[in-house]
């Protein structure tokens, strides 16, 4: 191999290294920025979320909960109680990051279900059938305390199909749960949990309710309407549990190690 084809192959190598190096640290920049931006974003909303005047909780709290880490709902550091349909798309999306944040808060954690299905047949908040079998979903998912969660999550998991009538007549048929559509007195405990919307101020002139769509929810006192991205519940969270543990003294103690440099971020520079 003569000295010009080495060069040339050499040349060619480097040239390549220093694209690959520039694509990682285009990638690296890229993925940094929105870690940064996402930051900004949570920062924002959990400051926007602590400015919220706080709201009562409803004078009926569900006792179907989707998690619990406590006896007592107040006792935890992060406390939702959940308006939601079992046949909303939103909800289903609420409950993809719910799967994952209760992993991540475990121990912390309590959520109260109530029922508000969009569906003018059982909820008079809502002028027409928004979502045609949710009542009688609801009526289902509370026939079963001890199996809600895993009715509730079977639901969510397939509700493109349980938006439609055969499958919630399996549905029933499956669990054993069509006497809860002519149970009168359990489905007279549904709408008392469904009626604790109308005992919210209005947050829209279109609406008479203060709770008229979901998912809403009360989280520690402070209603969240809608969805947010997975980062901003996060942080919300974790503002939460913060706020729980400083609660539990009259200071905070922390070293910094004195062989750090002030302004780095190393493990091993943080707390001796």
């Amino acid at each position: 191999m003569n000295t010009r084809r080495i060069l040339i192959i050499v040349l060619a190598v480097a040239g390549l290294a220093s694209t690959t190096a520039a694509v990682s640290y285009r990638a690296r920049y890229q993925g940094s920025r929105v870690r940064m931006e996402n930051e900004v974003k949570s920062d924002r909303v959990v400051s926007q979320y602590l400015s919220l005047e706080p709201v009562k909780l409803p004078s009926l709290v569900s006792p179907y909960w989707l998690a619990r880490a406590t006896e007592r709902f107040e006792d935890a550091p992060i406390r939702i109680v959940y308006y939601g349909d079992p046949l909303c798309s939103d909800c289903r999306v609420l409950f993809e990051q719910l799967q994952l944040l209760e992993q991540e808060f475990a121990g912390q954690l309590n959520i109260a279900y109530q029922f508000f299905p969009l569906e003018a047949r059982c909820n008079d908040v809502v002028e027409k059938d928004i979502h045609p079998g949710a009542c009688d979903l609801s009526y289902m998912m509370a026939a079963r305390p001890r199996s809600f969660r895993a009715l509730h999550d079977e639901i969510l998991s397939h509700l493109d199909s349980a938006r439609t009538a055969p499958w919630r007549a399996r549905f029933a048929q499956r669990h054993d749960l069509a006497n809860a559509l002519a149970d009168t007195a359990l489905q007279a405990r549904v709408h008392a949990l469904i009626r604790t919307g109308a005992e919210y101020a209005p947050t829209s002139p279109k609406y008479k309710s203060g709770i008229r769509s979901t998912p809403t929810l009360i989280v520690n006192e402070r209603m969240i309407i809608g969805t947010l991205p997975l980062p901003q519940l996060r942080a919300i969270f974790q503002a939460l549990v913060y706020a729980s543990q400083a609660e539990q003294g009259n200071f905070i103690e922390s070293w910094i190690n004195p062989g750090c440099s002030i302004a780095s971020e190393a493990t091993q520079c943080g707390t001796e």
